[in-house]
């Protein structure tokens, strides 16, 4: 019996919960319905004041013309007020029971507006009513209504509230936390973004702020703008406003922010955040994107220059490229951008198996018309090296294949030797050999001032391709190659990025370990350095080094903390930071050029030409069969030794390998 009694009960409470999200509720309440609520609102307290004010008032001021002039004023005003204060667009299932600044005001507005003009209408229709008597009654009205009316209204909020909140219980939005933020910026993506979140339930958008103090006396589409230029000011927002997370509308003033704003906000445990790009953002979209809180690389990546890919595709157009290491970070990128430059075939080499197979899959979903040939190889190898070329005849060769952790290569020095350099070498060769058009080998900048194995290597590979293109443009080789070298720092997201070892030691609790206090690195996006390697490649018509714009290097412990604040964690108190010391043949500064180099601008602005030192290319080509020999053989301290006299500007940083550099009494540890 109970239990029948308790299912009728919750069937009817369902039935009313339908019947007021059918009725009376949508997104929420509806705003013409609060805009008449308010007037009436108004007029009745009004009318209570009046027979109140009736009670002490003397009888010949109390006539029908009081009650009328009183109830009509009221409920104009009342409704001019509502209208002009937008207090009816208030959406009550994802508001507090908090008192707001603007409905003390609506009403403190609404009673001198309804008291005065009430009063100068009694006076203009009662020339003889008492004066004296006049003011007293507008004081009394004045303070009754004020009591009465700011009780009601704050009353009914407090209804609208609880009865909001109930009749949409079954709707699965009501479940989800409403986050107060500000936007960021006062121009029209940022009116455009606060437009789109008023239709998102996740995020109430408190107002606009800005670095310009003038500004701050002004409002945009009914929001205030709010100055925001120091700590103090973003705390005062979390604790006038509640204000947990900034949105930005787009990068350009995220970056510019990453080391005012966004640093404050994160020490604040404020989250900043991102909005997709606004012209290309529906509030569909936006509903099923949202905004995202930023990370690490966010805070590291330039604007990228819009480059003409014009040139690019019309080298590229009808060919056959062949990607050396196309399974790896750098390899696998270019690979996908070249996939879509209307080539003719697309050929892979790679040693790393279930790498090439997954570029494999994906290649073959994003690009199902694209003819391409995965092929398992080592570039140390003639045999498998010659054969593909002698299969597919390249056009162009983007060698990407090589070694390129520091550490491991310093304890596998003959290994690194013989992928980087031999392995260059026998690519080289070959395009020479079947007549490749261009040759573009991707280097570091750990080749400038090597200090390690890993960046000798790929000096000396630069030395190798360099010197042989010379020689061909001298007539000293025949050949028709031409043989082009990029050189750039870290790219963001690469396998074994310092980023993805952060991002682990933070899920665990930490500590995030360093190397070194002030050790710096420059840093680039993988879809930016590929998109510079294929503009490189359509600029050079002869044997050139070209130089990529990193920007400004970037100390490795400030993107620690960073990514510690991103993970809305404190620095050195719930995750600590440990310094471990150097690295064998670890740098503290990277450098894209050494002394004796200078650059020239090319017509691309963020890519430069290298002016090198020319070489021999007989030297050097005697000087890779010693290195080959000796590696071969696993002669460690020979290796190390004949590279460091083919690079003499290498010397080892905190390596075993410095007893082999000669004295330099004015060295420098770079």
């Amino acid at each position: 019996m109970n239990y029948e009694k308790q299912s009728r009960k919750n069937k009817l409470k369902i039935e009313v919960q339908k019947l007021l999200q059918k009725r009376l509720f949508q997104k929420f309440i509806d705003r013409r319905y609060v805009l008449l609520f308010d007037t009436l609102l108004g007029t009745l307290s009004a009318l209570l004041v009046g027979l109140c004010v009736g009670w002490v008032a003397p009888a010949s001021f109390i006539d029908k013309s009081y009650f009328t002039i009183t109830i009509g004023v009221a409920f104009i005003s009342t409704l001019l007020t509502t209208y002009l204060f937008r207090t009816y667009k208030q959406a009550f299932r994802f508001s507090s029971l908090d008192i707001s600044t603007r409905t003390f005001w609506y009403t403190v507005c609404n009673t001198l507006s309804v008291g005065i003009l009430s009063t100068t209408i009694l006076l203009l229709v009662n020339a003889e009513v008492n004066l004296k008597v006049l003011l007293l009654h507008s004081l009394l009205f004045f303070l009754l209504f004020f009591i009465v009316f700011f009780f009601m209204t704050v009353l009914s909020r407090a209804c609208f509230i609880i009865l909001a909140r109930w009749g949409t219980a079954g709707d699965p939005t009501t479940t989800k936390v409403t986050t107060f933020v500000v936007i960021y910026g006062t121009n029209e993506e940022s009116v455009a973004l606060a437009n789109l979140l008023e239709r998102n339930r996740n995020y109430n958008v408190v107002g606009f702020c800005s670095q310009r103090r003038h500004e701050s006396t002004f409002t945009i589409a009914g929001k205030p703008i709010l100055y925001v230029s120091s700590q103090k000011d973003v705390a005062i927002l979390i604790k006038r406003y509640g204000v947990r997370a900034i949105i930005f509308s787009n990068k350009d003033d995220l970056f510019a922010e990453r080391n005012g704003l966004v640093e404050v906000c994160l020490a604040l445990g404020v989250s900043a955040m991102l909005a997709p790009e606004i012209e290309k953002t529906t509030p569909t979209l936006l509903a099923e994107q949202g905004v995202r809180h930023i990370n690490i690389e966010d805070l590291l990546l330039r604007d990228e220059i819009k480059l003409d890919m014009t040139p690019v595709k019309q080298l590229y157009t009808g060919k056959t490229i062949l990607v050396t290491g196309a399974a790896g970070s750098i390899g696998s990128e270019i690979a996908r951008q070249v996939a879509g430059l209307d080539i003719k075939h697309l050929v892979l080499f790679d040693n790393a198996e279930t790498p090439l197979h997954n570029i494999r899959l994906e290649l073959q979903k994003k690009f199902p018309n694209l003819q391409f040939s995965p092929i398992i190889g080592d570039v140390r190898s003639k045999e498998r090296v010659d054969m593909v070329f002698r299969r597919f005849h390249p056009h162009i060769v983007l060698h990407a294949a090589a070694y390129k952790h520091v550490p491991l290569m310093e304890e596998n020095p003959c290994e690194a030797i013989l992928v980087n350099c031999m392995g260059t070498q026998n690519i080289a060769d070959h395009c020479l050999k079947y007549g490749v058009e261009k040759m573009v080998m991707i280097s570091t900048d750990k080749a400038v001032n090597p200090t390690n194995v890993m960046g000798a290597t790929k000096r000396s590979a630069e030395m190798y391709v360099q010197a042989l293109g010379h020689a061909i443009e001298e007539g000293k080789i025949e050949g028709k190659t031409i043989f082009l070298t990029t050189r750039f720092g870290n790219v963001l997201g690469s396998q074994g990025s310092v980023f993805h070892l952060f991002r682990e030691q933070i899920a665990n609790g930490g500590p995030i370990t360093v190397t070194h206090p002030d050790i710096t690195r420059y840093f680039m996006s993988i879809r930016e350095a590929c998109r510079l390697v294929l503009q490189a490649s359509a600029l050079g018509d002869t044997t050139r080094i070209f130089v990529f714009e990193m920007g400004e290097p970037h100390k490795i412990v400030d993107l620690a903390r960073n990514m510690i604040r991103l993970a809305r964690l404190i620095p050195d108190e719930q995750i600590k930071i440990e310094y471990t010391g150097l690295r064998p043949g670890e740098k503290i500064y990277e450098e894209v050029l050494d002394s004796h180099e200078h650059t020239i601008p090319t017509k691309l602005p963020k890519i430069r030409m290298a002016m090198v030192r020319p070489n021999d290319f007989d030297p050097i080509a005697a000087q890779f069969e010693e290195l080959k020999k000796r590696s071969y053989n696993v002669d460690i301290i020979g290796s190390v030794a004949a590279i460091k006299a083919l690079v003499p500007e290498y010397r080892s940083n905190n390596s075993e390998f410095e007893k082999l550099d000669k004295p330099c009494p004015d060295k420098e540890t770079k």
